[in-house]
């Protein structure tokens, strides 16, 4: 798990200095069709998916984006960030108390894989699952996590079939990844409730190949440079790993997906 804390305390450092010390998101933007949607979070919102009041975890909470931005919108929700950096969860916190927010959120420095049964009113995982070593154990935890008549929405970057090439093992190396998961590592949240995908691959930002490999050599050429210390870039590999699921997308080997599966049968 250092790898993961190590990979996003970095991603703090490159994204710290863009957004004046405010909380900004650390998952995609989407080109959608209703310009006033421009984040995950407001999305979720817009559809309905979250619930107005009780208890909402929000895994890989990043430095509380949307942790906040639920907070605001629903005032009877109680809204806990947890994340595996400690750097995001200070800045979490700080944030929290300039923004009036203490007693509605709550910033925890802990693992998805160590939660308490028949917690959680609605869990939310965006762009995170995906760091799980052992994605089997991580949903059991998170099926027993949330409440029986609670909701799990994961939003993850999902293989509709093994990909095993050079672009998939690079990214698995920056962004520390045992794999890049398939819809196939989902089904296992069948036995507590029926699935619903949504497919926001066509929101999905991606620029052409021809484009998307030049990032690739540039990618590339940072990384070494890092490497030789010739340039310090601690989020060079972040960076590289960022272009490497650009060229999978680009070559229609992922899928955007929003999975959601209410608990209605016993946890896994």
């Amino acid at each position: 798990m250092n790898g993961v804390k190590n990979l996003y305390n970095n991603l703090l450092a490159l994204n710290e200095s863009r957004k004046n010390r405010n909380s900004f998101p650390i998952h995609k933007s989407l080109n959608y069709e209703d310009e006033r949607i421009n984040n995950l979070y407001a999305l979720l919102i817009e559809q309905g998916a979250i619930p107005a009041k009780g208890v909402v975890l929000d895994c890989g909470c990043g430095v509380g984006f949307g942790t906040f931005l639920l907070a605001k919108t629903f005032v009877n929700l109680n809204v806990v960030g947890i994340s595996l950096s400690d750097q995001e969860i200070a800045w979490a916190k700080n944030q929290c108390i300039e923004k009036g927010l203490q007693g509605r959120c709550d910033f925890e420095l802990r693992s998805f894989d160590s939660l308490e049964p028949n917690s959680y009113d609605c869990i939310v995982a965006i762009e995170s699952v995906k760091h799980s070593p052992n994605i089997s154990q991580t949903l059991i935890v998170l099926s027993n996590a949330v409440k029986p008549g609670g909701k799990i929405i994961i939003i993850e970057d999902v293989a509709e079939k093994s990909i095993q090439n050079f672009a998939s093992r690079r990214q698995c190396q920056d962004w520390h990844l045992a794999e890049i998961f398939t819809l196939d590592h989902y089904k296992q949240l069948e036995k507590i409730g029926d699935i619903e995908q949504k497919d926001l691959t066509k929101y999905v930002k991606t620029p052409g190949i021809f484009l998307v490999i030049m990032r690739i050599l540039f990618g590339e050429l940072a990384v070494m440079l890092h490497k030789l210390r010739i340039k310090k870039n601690p989020g060079a590999s972040i960076t590289r790993g960022g272009f490497y699921q650009e060229f999978l997308y680009a070559r229609h080997k992922l899928k955007y997906l929003i999975i959601t599966v209410k608990r209605v049968g016993a946890s896994l």
